[in-house]
């Protein structure tokens, strides 16, 4: 195989590895002679000029960005597997097989350390029913009003100017009296 088919053979799977959301079958033999081919000192002839050089570093820097990223993807693949707990089934590099092995174990004792007994707000949480039966006024708050308890035995909080609300006639009545700047729609 000479350079340019190594070249496209790498193109391609660098595409297949992008397009397609499972892990890609990856030729070993490929994979070994492209990494002896950057590690390795180049093999230029004494004769070969400047230009030659620097070209061949180029395309040894290009080849090991896609390989970088080709591994890159992979792993992102790998990961995304982990975190929704599937099962990989494919051809998984030796490097890749330990990192989902070390993802899997990770997040089960991630899990373990998560799960919690009872839930800490529940021996503060106060259960309030709106009785539906009780007369209802829709009005709208003209200036802010402060924090109310009402007479239903719900808390309002944080009424602000131009606010709308639903509160019992009751509430509405109290309000009244203690001259609050509030405007029935209803």
């Amino acid at each position: 195989m000479n350079f340019l088919e190594l070249l496209a053979n790498l193109k391609l799977i660098w595409m297949k590895e992008l397009e397609e959301s499972e892990l890609q079958t990856i030729n070993l033999e490929l994979l070994s002679r492209l990494r002896s081919l950057i590690s390795g000192s180049p093999k230029l002839s004494e004769d070969a000029d400047e230009i030659h050089r620097e070209a061949y570093l180029i395309c040894n820097k290009i080849i090991q960005w896609i390989l970088n990223d080709i591994r890159l993807i992979r792993r992102l693949k790998i990961l995304l597997s982990a975190l929704l707990q599937r099962r990989i089934y494919g051809n998984m590099l030796p490097e890749e097989e330990v990192l989902i092995e070390t993802l899997s174990r990770t997040l089960q004792n991630i899990e373990e350390e998560v799960k919690v007994a009872e839930d800490p707000l529940e021996k503060i949480r106060v259960n309030v029913s709106v009785d539906r039966k009780m007369e209802r006024k829709l009005i709208l708050t003209q200036s802010s009003l402060k924090n109310l308890v009402g007479l239903d035995g719900v808390n309002y909080r944080g009424l602000r100017e131009k606010a709308i609300i639903n509160i019992p006639q009751k509430n509405y009545e109290l309000l009244v009296e203690r001259n609050a700047r509030i405007k029935p729609l209803n």
